[in-house]
């Protein structure tokens, strides 16, 4: 391996010298393997392969999964004189416990700051009586929610987000006719299907935010939570007034989050579901939920449609904790909260 790695350095030098761009292929493969041997024995990493399917090939993935992010961040951390960490969504104690803040050899204090948000201007509400729970997952269920969506559809004056749990409830809603509620309350669908390129992805969102002060009522965006338009992407306005998170998103538990949890287990006191199950899915509800909220002048409704968040709310983020509350299992119980929220008389 060790004379792969320095045939691959050869190649690059002679390649630069003739002036040509240089990829390497060799170095890569060596460098894998090397690290591999270096820390196959060591319990914060994970070895594992992935079967991938890339245009109806299938590829198997060799992977070296890290388990533990204070390897990077201690060093960083002691070599530098003051950090500052600001985030809207983070939990403070997780992010401490998986940074390492208080193995750094630095003071350290946590400011949780009020929110800069008007009261007036945030509905954030728990619905009772939906679990997406696998074994859930059925056209009763699905139709349940599609009747809790269009009673959110009816109240919102312009866009509306839903952000699936996972692709598999995404599908759940369109097999049961989510595209027929959307249309009804006269409204246009967007859909973020798996696999769009960045461009498409793009144009996608940009005719889904053309239609916030069209003739029309606006759109509905429907995509997933952890995705590039629930994280990456920003909504002010009327480019989205409401957004639904519709389940509660769990990774599936695969061997990878598995490894992680065990890991997290010894070396956080027994903290490994929680910080390495709970916190991602809250966090990626949480990334969801700001959406609507980007500017002081925003005014947003957020709708957390799975139980269990009544359950978890104080993983919540601090400034939609405060604003939560929970809807009842009855019909137009949330039309009871949404409707004088944005028709005040």
């Amino acid at each position: 391996l060790n004379d792969l790695h320095e045939f691959s350095i050869a190649i690059h030098e002679e390649k630069i010298a003739n002036g040509e761009i240089s990829r390497d292929f060799v170095g890569a493969l060596a460098e894998f393997w090397i690290k591999w041997i270096n820390t196959y024995s060591l319990d914060n990493y994970f070895f594992c392969y992935n079967i991938q399917e890339v245009k109806e090939r299938k590829n198997i993935a060799l992977e070296i999964v890290a388990l533990d992010p204070r390897e990077i961040s201690i060093p960083i951390l002691k070599n530098c004189y003051t950090c500052l960490n600001l985030s809207g969504t983070v939990n403070p104690y997780v992010f401490n416990n998986l940074m390492g803040l208080h193995e750094s050899g630095k003071k350290y204090k946590g400011i949780i700051a009020d929110s800069p948000f008007k009261k007036k201007n945030i509905k954030a509400l728990i619905t009772e009586g939906l679990d997406t729970k696998r074994e859930n997952r059925n056209p009763s269920m699905f139709k349940k929610m599609i009747s809790r969506i269009k009673e959110v559809l009816y109240c919102t004056p312009a866009n509306v987000g839903i952000f699936c749990a996972s692709y598999k409830i995404l599908k759940g809603l369109l097999d049961n006719d989510l595209e027929i509620a959307v249309k009804n309350n006269k409204k246009k669908l967007f859909i973020e299907e798996s696999g769009l390129s960045a461009s498409e992805n793009a144009f996608l969102v940009s005719e889904y935010k053309s239609m916030a002060d069209s003739y029309e009522n606006g759109a509905v965006l429907l995509g997933v939570c952890g995705g590039r338009n629930s994280e990456g992407e920003d909504y002010p306005g009327n480019y989205m007034n409401a957004v639904i998170i519709a389940g509660f998103p769990y990774h599936l538990p695969t061997p990878r989050v598995n490894a992680k949890i065990e890991y997290y287990d010894k070396v956080f006191n027994k903290q490994g579901w929680n910080f390495a199950y709970l916190y991602p899915a809250v966090q990626r509800a949480n990334q969801a939920s700001g959406r609507p909220i980007r500017k002081i002048i925003d005014k947003g409704a957020i709708i957390f449609m799975d139980s269990r968040f009544k359950d978890k709310h104080t993983w919540i983020s601090d400034w939609i904790r405060t604003e939560l509350e929970i809807v009842p299992d009855k019909k137009n119980a949330i039309i009871q909260h949404l409707y004088p929220f944005w028709y005040p008389k």
